[in-house]
C-alpha cells in the first residue's frame, strides 16, 4: 500500500527490544516476525514472495519476470508477519519508508504494503496493521504516514488506523513504460506524524504537487 528516496536512520529497524507477545486465540498460537529482509530464513521469505505473486500477479511481469524481492531496498523494508503453529507464514505485510517532495520541501514518509492473509486467517491483517500503527509508525521519525488505495471499502478500513483519504492530491511518480506519471488510478491516504508533516499535507491540499519517485510494485 505504501512506498518511496531513502530515509536515513529508520528507527522502526531497530527491534531489539523485544517482538510482541504470541497471539494466543482458540485457532492457535500465533508468534510474531518483525525483520529486515537479510535476517529472514529463505523457507519464509521464500513463502511471502510467492503470495505476493499469487496476489499481485503483474509485479511479476515485465521488467520485473524473475523478480526476487518482496519489497525494493530502497524502500528500507521490514517485514511483519504472523506465523502459525507450524511455523508457516499466516499473514505479513512490510513498513517501509522513504522520501518524498512536496512542492520543493523534502519529507520523510512512511507506511505499510502488502498486506496479505492466509485463507482462514483474515481476521490476522489488522492485528498487524493496528501494531504498525501503534508501535512502529509513531517511532519512525518521519514526517507523514501514507499510502495509496483504490478500493472504496480498503480506504474506510484504514481510515480506522488514522489515515485519511485527500481527494484530488496531485502525486507525481517516475516514468515507467507506458504508464502515466500522474497517479490518477488510486487515492492517497495520509496523516501527519509531525508539525512539518501537517503543512506538507496542507500544501498538498492547498495543490502543490507531491512527488512520490518510482511507482509502487507490489
Amino acid at each position: 500500500m505504501f512506498n518511496h528516496t531513502h530515509l536515513p536512520g529508520n528507527k522502526a529497524r531497530d527491534v531489539s527490544s523485544g517482538l510482541p507477545t504470541p497471539l494466543t486465540t482458540s485457532r492457535g498460537v500465533y508468534t510474531w516476525m518483525i525483520s529486515p529482509p537479510e535476517s529472514i530464513p529463505t523457507a519464509l521469505y521464500k513463502q511471502v514472495l510467492s503470495r505476493y505473486r499469487a496476489e499481485w500477479p503483474l509485479g511479476f511481469v515485465g521488467e520485473n519476470e524473475g523478480r526476487t524481492w518482496v519489497a525494493k531496498p530502497l524502500d528500507s523494508p521490514l517485514h511483519i508477519g504472523l506465523l502459525s503453529e507450524d511455523g508457516s507464514v499466516a499473514s505479513h505485510a512490510a513498513f517501509v519508508n522513504r522520501g518524498i517532495t512536496i512542492g520543493s520541501s523534502p519529507y520523510r514518509a512512511c507506511g505499510i504494503m502488502g498486506v496479505f492473509t492466509q485463507p482462514g486467517h483474515a481476521w490476522l491483517a489488522p492485528e498487524i496493521v493496528r501494531y504498525v500503527s501503534e508501535v512502529l509508525v509513531p517511532s519512525s521519525g518521519c514526517d507523514i504516514a501514507m499510502g495509496f488505495c483504490s478500493s472504496e471499502e480498503l480506504i474506510k478500513w484504514y481510515g480506522k488506523f488514522g489515515l485519511s483519504p485527500m481527494l484530488g492530491a496531485r502525486v507525481r511518480v517516475d516514468p515507467r513504460n507506458n504508464e502515466p506519471t500522474i497517479i490518477d488510478d488510486e487515492v492517497l491516504l495520509a496523516h501527519p506524524l509531525t508539525p512539518a508533516g501537517s503543512e506538507g499535507l496542507e500544501r498538498v491540499r492547498a495543490g502543490d504537487e507531491l512527488y512520490f519517485g518510482p511507482r509502487p510494485t507490489w
